[in-house]
């Protein structure tokens, strides 16, 4: 049995991963600082040792393996990207807590054998590689050997594009890892939405126009920025979203911008639902609307 800790546990959703595929493990503790996720994830997996905020936390217990899925604001595309240097007091450069207890572990000879983090993908852009690299050599220089790759979760089963970088790494120089081959994908979003869900797990009109405005949240008036992107997502449930992308796109010498919105995941949704919101012609009014009728179970559930 291997002796597992969750930095930034969320809901837990390492800790799941290691129940569905049948790790004999124990969580001696977790870190989570939202009161929210905290409630959750004693609802999902019960009462566990919740050490709170990571800033806080002087030493760690022993274990074998420390998860440390650290936040992403700072880094994901959908953020301010104002990135995770050490000392910036951005919510991504709380990595930095992760080697502060690192430093303290190899003090007192209590290495995990294992760490494994996931992030978005940006981490490893051009932007982001330099200080990513700092991280990897830190981590060499206490013996471990990193193993990373950027995985799609619609390629594990999951009708979702969503990609992710994974790292494992293993306090072993001559350690060998390989990821998952991917599988192919046998099921569609529509498969595993309800049928009836409650209001309150929809975004409010007021989000909604926030995220659809011609000047971005950050500021920014896209009208003037040409092919930029508008990010929104339409949630439904706890635990499946839909992301849908904005490309802004100039018509004529008026330059008048309209948002062409298209679902991600095109092999994951009914072909209908995709062919109408293609349409470029389409104002954004009647985008978010078919999105939303698509989302709460129209055309792809046939009650259209």
């Amino acid at each position: 049995m291997i002796k597992v800790i969750e930095l930034f546990a969320g809901i837990g959703s390492q800790r799941e991963a290691l129940k569905r595929a049948n790790i004999e493990h124990e969580i001696v503790a977790i870190s989570e600082n939202d009161k929210y996720a905290s409630k959750a994830y004693v609802l999902l997996h019960g009462p566990t040792n919740n050490l709170g905020d990571i800033k806080n936390i002087v030493r760690l217990p022993k274990a074998d393996l420390w998860t440390y899925s650290f936040p992403c604001t700072d880094i994901s595309l959908a953020g301010k990207m104002k990135g995770f240097d050490k000392g910036s007091n951005t919510h991504s450069s709380l990595l930095w807590e992760v080697q502060r207890l690192l430093v303290v572990a190899k003090e007192k000879n209590e290495l995990p054998k294992y760490l494994l983090m996931e992030n978005v993908k940006n981490i490893v852009t051009k932007k982001f590689m330099p200080l990513f690299h700092v991280w990897l050599d830190y981590l060499d220089s206490l013996g471990y050997k990193n193993f990373y790759k950027i995985l799609n979760a619609k390629d594990y089963g999951i009708p979702q594009n969503r990609e992710r970088c994974f790292m494992i790494s293993i306090r072993d120089k001559d350690a060998h890892y390989e990821f998952p081959k991917p599988t192919p994908l046998t099921k569609k979003l529509a498969e595993l939405l309800e049928n009836d869900v409650d209001e309150k797990y929809f975004l409010s009109e007021k989000l909604i126009t926030c995220f659809t405005d011609m000047n971005d949240r950050h500021g920014l008036n896209l009208q003037e920025g040409g092919h930029q992107l508008v990010w929104f997502s339409l949630t439904w449930s706890l635990e499946l979203y839909q992301q849908t992308i904005g490309r802004l796109y100039r018509q004529g010498q008026k330059s008048k911008s309209v948002v062409v919105t298209r679902i991600v995941a095109k092999d994951t949704i009914d072909e209908d639902v995709i062919r109408a919101l293609d349409k470029k012609e389409r104002t954004q009014d009647a985008l978010i609307e078919a999105v939303k009728a698509h989302v709460k179970g129209g055309k792809a559930n046939g009650n259209n």
